[in-house]
């Protein structure tokens, strides 16, 4: 029963991550304005030290919706990635990918 639940949630996730990265990611549309997707490092306190030997700097993406440049002020929307141990963010995006 536990599985069960654990398996219906994890599709749930997967097809939400699938419909929101159509909206999120930018579009090959030319008649659309298209937004930026950025990789940097971050510094993550709870990573120091851990068990797996992980860097505490890891590189994430980043992406910035058309007029974020000239108005950084604005509210957007966030989506947050979380991935899991076996993927990064780039098997969801593509960058850097070889």
């Amino acid at each position: 029963m536990v599985l069960t639940r654990f398996v219906y949630r994890l599709a749930l996730a997967l097809i939400l991550i699938s419909s929101v990265a159509g909206m999120v990611l930018p579009q090959k549309s030319p008649s659309t304005t298209k937004g930026m997707l950025q990789r940097i490092k971050i510094h993550g306190k709870s990573l120091e030290g851990n068990l797996e030997g992980e860097t505490a700097d890891p590189d994430v993406s980043i992406y910035l919706p058309p007029g974020y440049e000239t108005n950084r002020n604005g509210r957007y929307p966030v989506i947050y990635l979380l991935h899991g141990y076996a993927l990064t963010d780039q098997y969801w995006t593509g960058i850097g990918l070889k």
